[in-house]
């Protein structure tokens, strides 16, 4: 979570100086980190969240980790279509992140 409160402090901040046309677009990109890292993607904070409900259950976070790969694989597909390559980049590395975690917990 501390990437997000980070991104969360940091528009706070630039709040204060929002006039500025390169202050408008870092609040921009800190909003946009913020809803990155809250999908559900191992390891992201939206993952350690889920992880943290789920109480060290390996049965569950077995589960868990193929959902994250198959939505990973959602996100790379629909960013793909919107012509944002480079999240697709960052997707494909969560992706084989999951997928070693995966195989860690077998």
């Amino acid at each position: 979570m501390a990437g997000i409160t980070t991104n969360i402090l940091l528009i706070v901040i630039l709040k204060q100086f929002e006039s500025i046309l390169i202050i408008k677009t870092l609040i921009k990109f800190n909003k946009n980190m913020i809803l990155f890292n809250i999908i559900p993607i191992f390891p992201l904070d939206g993952y350690r969240i889920i992880e943290d409900l789920i109480n060290n259950n390996i049965i569950f976070e077995e589960i868990y980790l193929y959902f994250s790969i198959l939505v990973s694989i959602i996100l790379i597909i629909v960013f793909y279509v919107l012509k944002i390559y480079g999240f697709i980049f960052i997707l494909l590395y969560l992706l084989k992140l999951s997928i070693n975690k995966l195989k860690q917990i077998k």
